[in-house]
């Protein structure tokens, strides 16, 4: 029986606390999907074919880093391997 209390206790314990977000994840996203947007119009002038190629690539690039940031355990996902599945 002290056995059992130990392990659920430790297994408790050992989760990290969640992080609270100042902003609603979906706002982030859409503010930073219109800097994008802004960037590749009016600063780099994209032609239509280059600005579907960055926001492709940018599209990738953020659901790399969502992956990341969700796997990793560290609170910047930097400081820690991702976590095994």
């Amino acid at each position: 029986m002290v056995l059992l209390r130990r392990t659920a206790r430790a297994a408790a314990t050992s989760a990290p606390p969640p992080i609270p977000c100042p902003c609603p994840p979906a706002v982030l996203s859409s503010l930073f999907d219109f800097v994008i947007f802004a960037i590749l119009l009016w600063v780099l002038h994209a032609d239509p074919a280059e600005f579907q190629t960055g926001w492709f690539i940018e599209s990738l690039a953020t659901q790399i880093l969502v992956v990341f940031v969700i796997r990793t355990h560290a609170s910047p996902f930097w400081r820690s391997r991702p976590s095994p599945a």
